[in-house]
């Protein structure tokens, strides 16, 4: 704490009191002090870090967005990183929308999510399934299809026969060859799923 009164060691002492507050659960002097960290060494990547995990963890996502966005600038995390963590919050706000009953914001934010990530299958499997409860079938199976291309994955297979899952055997079997023309050689992932 006396470190924090010189200018040359203060932004050690701050780092130091950050961890003590972390590792003794204080998150909002942890935020407190990471924000101050931030302010005086605006491309510190170790704060900068922290600082967007504790608004993560405390679900501040408009300032998480925003130091995002200056962490770019200033390059400290790459554009990729941060396109990953942005998609990361749309989701996470999505699920907070979700539970709140908000479903049309739910599916502005989950649309937001997946065309920062589209590859990735949680955030295209939470679009899809909003997409279906907003009885949107086609756009739904279309999310699911692009994204298998990129990663194909078990639940995506499963989501993606459950949509036909009233039609007859043949018609799953000619779904479910589709989807493997996507992206051959996957055949184990759609074997999981009811054909």
């Amino acid at each position: 704490t006396a470190m924090l009164g010189n200018k040359e060691t203060e932004i050690i002492a701050i780092k130091g009191l950050l961890i003590q507050a972390k590792q003794d659960g204080d998150l909002s002097k942890a935020m407190f002090l990471a924000e101050k960290a931030v302010n005086l060494q605006p491309d510190a990547d170790w704060a900068v870090s922290i600082l967007i995990d504790l608004y993560k963890m405390t679900q501040t996502w408009d300032k998480a967005e925003k130091i995002i966005q200056k962490a770019v600038k200033l390059k400290v995390i790459n554009p990729d990183e941060a396109r990953r963590s942005m998609a990361l919050i749309s989701l996470a706000r999505c699920n907070n929308m979700l539970d709140n009953g908000n479903t049309d914001e739910a599916l502005k934010t989950a649309r937001q999510s997946y065309k920062l990530l589209p590859g990735f299958s949680p955030i295209a499997i939470n679009y899809a399934n909003i997409l279906l409860n907003a009885n949107s079938k086609r756009k739904a199976a279309k999310v699911l299809e692009d994204c298998w291309k990129n990663e194909p994955h078990p639940d995506i297979a499963d989501l993606y026969m459950g949509i036909y899952g009233n039609e007859t055997a043949e018609k799953r079997l000619k779904y479910a060859e589709r989807l493997l023309s996507l992206k051959p050689n996957h055949i184990d992932e759609i074997g999981r799923a009811h054909v």
